[in-house]
C-alpha cells in the first residue's frame, strides 16, 4: 500500500472478461507494487485516501468509476479524482 499523500496509481490492465482491473505503483524507495481489484471493490483496498471510490463498470480498455469518471489503460488515478 502506498504511504505518501502523493499517491499516483497506474491502471495497468483492464480485463473485461474477468471483470478485473490491474493497478500498479511505485513506493518512495522506487519499488514497484501491484494489486488486482474485481468490479465493485473499493479502491481503498489500495489506499484509504481513495475512500469509497469503486470501479462500477468495465468496458473494452475503459473503466467507469463510481464518481462518474472514465479512465483507460495507462491512465493514472490519484485521490484528487475522488472529489
Amino acid at each position: 500500500m502506498p504511504n505518501t499523500s502523493d499517491i499516483k496509481i497506474k491502471i495497468r490492465e483492464i480485463d473485461k472478461n474477468n471483470n478485473e482491473v490491474k493497478f500498479s505503483w511505485e513506493d518512495s524507495l522506487g519499488k514497484r507494487h501491484g494489486k488486482n481489484l474485481k468490479l465493485g471493490v473499493s479502491l481503498s483496498e489500495i489506499h484509504s485516501d481513495f475512500g469509497n471510490l469503486n470501479v462500477v463498470g468495465i468496458e473494452t480498455k475503459t473503466i467507469l468509476l463510481s464518481n462518474g469518471h472514465r479512465l483507460s489503460e495507462g491512465d493514472y488515478i490519484t485521490p484528487k479524482i475522488c472529489r
